[in-house]
């Protein structure tokens, strides 16, 4: 049931939600349309597209179809000179394999084998204290395709906390969804600055990513 002000639901809305599903669904089939005939021959020069929460939503809608992959990330405690800056190492439940989809040895780099249309989302939350002193915590995806490589940022600026400052400790979650045009060989990896502050926490799973071939 949806509510507003006045507890009903109007036709004006009504339209109006009409009109964006609608305005959707053109958005997705043109994305589709002009990327169809991509190959080596005729190479396409716009293989990704950020989402926002009206396309996500749509594309939730449809049925999902494999591969398809859910990981979450882990800390390398052997890792005692880790670098500010740099990629994510990720880990998968052993009790659901990534048909399509593989894991590098080292957890930082997935490859994709079967070419078609594919959505990523990614969440890293950071846990910053009021005593940390932190600018531009970043959340960003490589993607890398055979002739170039993509990148997509999510930054959150802040000083000394910012949220934080009232309090002992906040959490700044950034994400970022994307529609990818992928090929067999295609490769993507997140990366983080202030790698120190993510959160690792598995119970819940607090930072993660998940891809899955949305259509050929």
């Amino acid at each position: 049931m949806v509510h507003g002000e006045s507890g009903t639901v109007n036709r004006a809305q009504l339209l109006v939600t009409g009109m964006a599903l609608a305005a959707v669904v053109l958005t997705i089939g043109m994305f589709l349309s002009k990327q169809k005939d991509c190959d080596c021959h005729n190479p396409c020069t716009n293989r990704s597209r950020e989402l926002n929460d009206s396309t996500m939503s749509a594309l939730f809608r449809a049925p999902v179809f494999k591969p398809s992959m859910f990981l979450s990330a882990y800390k390398n405690e052997n890792d005692e000179h880790q670098s500010n800056e740099g990629s994510l190492m990720w880990t998968s439940d052993p009790e659901n394999p990534n048909e399509g989809l593989s894991l590098c040895p080292n957890g930082t780099w997935i490859s994709v084998k079967e070419r078609g249309l594919y959505l990523l989302f990614v969440q890293a939350t950071f846990k910053v204290t009021s005593t940390t002193t932190t600018t531009n915590l970043m959340l960003r995806v490589d993607v890398q395709y055979e002739e170039r490589t993509d990148m997509f940022s999510a930054i959150f600026k802040t000083f000394c906390g910012s949220q934080a400052c009232e309090e002992e400790q906040s959490d700044v979650v950034l994400s970022k969804p994307i529609l990818l045009r992928m090929h067999p060989g295609d490769n993507l990896t997140v990366v983080t600055s202030h790698r120190e502050l993510v959160d690792y926490t598995r119970y819940p799973i607090s930072t993660f990513l998940t891809l899955f071939k949305y259509s050929d």
